[in-house]
C-alpha cells in the first residue's frame, strides 16, 4: 500500500475546499456567465468586494457586469474568477478580524469589599486591573458584576494589506478551446490561446471598515475561586469600496477581432448610479453596505487555582456561540474556544492565550504582560504599562 503523506493529503484538502467555497461562495459573482440570467445584487456585507464591479463582478453587461458584450465573438468577456481569487482571502481575513474583536475584561477595575472585624469597606484589589484581558481574582462567592461598554475601531490595515491604498491585476479567463480547431475569425498566439485572453485590468482600490461594538458583560462568583462571565456584542458594521480600473489591450487593428475587445460600457444598465465612465478603457466603482445586530456570544469560566497574599493562578476557557450572522461581518459562523492562563502578582498579571479562536487552529500564543509601579505617594493613581508579545 503506497504511503501517504498527511501533509500533501492536507493541503489538497484545503485547495479542494477553498475551489468548491469559490464556485459555491454566498454571492452569485462566481457563476454569473454559466447563465442567462442576470444575478441581483445582494445586501450582504460579505458580497461588497465581490460586486463592487456589478451583481455579475467583471463580466459583460449581459452578465450583469460593466463590460460591453462580446458575444459577437464566441466568448464571454470575463475577469470575475480572477477578481474573486484576488478579493476573496481579504474579504475572509477581513471576517476573521471583525469576529476576534476584543472585549473589555468583565472584572476591570477595583472591587471592595466590607471587613466586618474592623467595620470598614476595604479594597480586595491592587489595581484597576487588564481592560482588554482578564486577571486572575475573582470576584467573589455570590456577586454579581454588571457592564456595558463601547468601543470603536476603524481598519486601515489587514493581513499587512493597506486598505485605504491596494493595487491588483485581474487577468481573462483561459478560452484555448476557441483556437482548437484553429478559427478564421480569431487570432491566436503561438502557444494556442486567442489573442485578446491577454487583456488585463489593473485597478487601485480603497476599503473603508468601521465597526461601532456595544458590549453588555455580566460576571456571577459560582464560589469564591470560579467566575462565570457571559458577553453579549451588539455591532453597528460599516464598509465601502472604490475602484479605478483601467483596461490594458494586446490585440492590434490587424487581429481578428480588432481593438478593442474588451471596454467598459457607457450606458451600462446594470449599475449606473455606482459606477462613473471616463473612456472606454476606464472606469470607477464604488459600493457602500451597512449592517447591524448581535454578533457571537461569548462564555467564559474562570477558575483560580492559587491565591497567595499578593499573587495568583487562574485557569479559564472562552466558548463562543455562532450567534451572529456572518455573511454581514457580525460573527465568525463558527463555533470557537480560547483557553487562557493569567498570573496575577501586585498590581501586575501574566497572560497567556491562543491567537486564533476559530475551532482549534491555534497558531501560535499570545503573551501579555502588564506592570504596575507604585508610586511614593500612596494616593496618586499608579500607572501601568503593557507590552504584547506574540
Amino acid at each position: 500500500m503506497p504511503h501517504i503523506n498527511p501533509r500533501a493529503l492536507w493541503i489538497v484538502l484545503v485547495l479542494l475546499g477553498s475551489t468548491l467555497c469559490l464556485a459555491q461562495g454566498p454571492c452569485p459573482t462566481a457563476n454569473s456567465t454559466k447563465s442567462s440570467t442576470i444575478p441581483q445584487l445582494s445586501s450582504d456585507l460579505i458580497c461588497v468586494v465581490p460586486q463592487v464591479y456589478g451583481p455579475g463582478g467583471l463580466v459583460g453587461t449581459d452578465h450583469g457586469g460593466p463590460l460591453l458584450s462580446t458575444a459577437q465573438f464566441s466568448h464571454a468577456a470575463h475577469f470575475s474568477s480572477s477578481a474573486l481569487q484576488s478579493f476573496s482571502p481579504l474579504n475572509s481575513e477581513i471576517g476573521t478580524q471583525i469576529s476576534q474583536l476584543p472585549l473589555t475584561a468583565p472584572v476591570s477595575g477595583f472591587t471592595f469589599s466590607f471587613n466586618p472585624s474592623l467595620g470598614v469597606v476595604s479594597r480586595q484589589t491592587e489595581s484597576f486591573g487588564p481592560i482588554l484581558t482578564e486577571r486572575a481574582d475573582t470576584i467573589g462567592k455570590h456577586r454579581l458584576f454588571l457592564g456595558v461598554s463601547y468601543q470603536y475601531f476603524n481598519f486601515d490595515k489587514v493581513d499587512d494589506v493597506n486598505l485605504k491604498n491596494f493595487g491588483t491585476v485581474f487577468q481573462h479567463e483561459s478560452e484555448h478551446e476557441l483556437c482548437s480547431p484553429p478559427n478564421p475569425f480569431i487570432t491566436c498566439t503561438p502557444s494556442g490561446e486567442p489573442v485578446f485572453q491577454q487583456d488585463v485590468i489593473a485597478t487601485q482600490n480603497r476599503i473603508d471598515l468601521k465597526v461601532h461594538q456595544v458590549a453588555a458583560v455580566a460576571t456571577f462568583g459560582v464560589t469564591d475561586r470560579f467566575d462565570l462571565s457571559v458577553a453579549i456584542p451588539i455591532l453597528d458594521v460599516r464598509m465601502g469600496m472604490s475602484s479605478s480600473a483601467v483596461i490594458n489591450s494586446f490585440e492590434t487593428a490587424a487581429d481578428r477581432p480588432p481593438c478593442c475587445v474588451h471596454q467598459f460600457d457607457p450606458i451600462n444598465p446594470q449599475i449606473p448610479a455606482r459606477e462613473n465612465f471616463i473612456a472606454p478603457s476606464q472606469a470607477t466603482f464604488f459600493e457602500q453596505r451597512s449592517a447591524s445586530g448581535i454578533g457571537d456570544v461569548i462564555l467564559r469560566g474562570k477558575y483560580e487555582v492559587w491565591k497567595g497574599e499578593k499573587a495568583g493562578l487562574a485557569l479559564g476557557l472562552d466558548v463562543h456561540f455562532p450567534t451572529g450572522d456572518e455573511r454581514n461581518f457580525l460573527g465568525s459562523g463558527a463555533w470557537g474556544g480560547r483557553p487562557f492562563v493569567t498570573f496575577t502578582y501586585g498590581g501586575g498579571f501574566l497572560l497567556m492565550e491562543p491567537s486564533d479562536i476559530s475551532g482549534t487552529a491555534h497558531r501560535f500564543w499570545r503573551v501579555t504582560l502588564l506592570l504596575t509601579r507604585r508610586p511614593i505617594c500612596p494616593t496618586s493613581s499608579p500607572t501601568q504599562q503593557e507590552w504584547t508579545r506574540d
